[in-house]
């Protein structure tokens, strides 16, 4: 994926506003994100329905679908900022990777205690630009997006060592340990 930096010129905040609305529905990990599964690092784009994903919450879980969209031009629709580009090691020991912005990240303890002064902490992935060369990017080429689906909600290792929030296969909400963690935004956030 060729990308390139982004800015916000040529957007309205109403545009983009009703974009982040429509991206804040779409789930999943850009192809080439690494997860940690139960033989090993493998790229998003490899698991398929039925192999194991390691979470936080309970171990090895079953992937009980597995979604996949590309978006080309029309991915100023649905983010009209772009992605997310995370730089290596900036939120752990990894290389770099993309992240959609409405992607929710669980910090580690030590960024979420000096960001927020709560050790557990999740935040969308837009709410990061800015912090440790946390930027925007716009693709130039095709982007596939994979999102994996498990029987609940469940936060997976990516990128060794960037934890994830992926969703269950029910609309309904549960009382897990992630529903009971703090979401944070950063007002303010470039």
């Amino acid at each position: 994926m060729r990308l390139r930096p982004d800015d916000d010129r040529g957007f309205s905040s109403h545009q983009a506003e009703n974009g982040l609305r429509r991206a804040l529905g779409i789930a999943g990990l850009t192809a080439g994100t690494r997860v940690l599964a139960e033989n090993g690092w493998l790229p998003v784009e490899q698991v398929s329905e039925g192999d194991r994903v390691i979470t936080l919450e309970r171990g090895p879980e079953r992937v009980t679908s597995v979604r996949r969209r590309t978006f080309g031009a029309n991915l100023r629709t649905y983010w009209p900022n772009g992605l997310v580009y995370v730089p290596d090691n900036a939120l752990g020991p990894a290389d770099g990777f993309y992240l959609l912005p409405g992607q929710h990240v669980i910090l580690r303890p030590d960024l979420a205690r000096a960001m927020f002064d709560d050790p557990e902490t999740m935040i969308p992935a837009a709410a990061l630009i800015g912090i440790r060369g946390i930027c925007r990017v716009m693709p130039i080429d095709l982007i596939e997006v994979i999102e994996l689906r498990f029987a609940e909600e469940a936060i997976v290792e990516a990128q060794g060592g960037t934890m994830l929030r992926c969703p269950g296969a029910s609309a309904r909400v549960r009382s897990t340990p992630l529903r009971r963690r703090r979401v944070h935004s950063r007002a303010g956030a470039a």
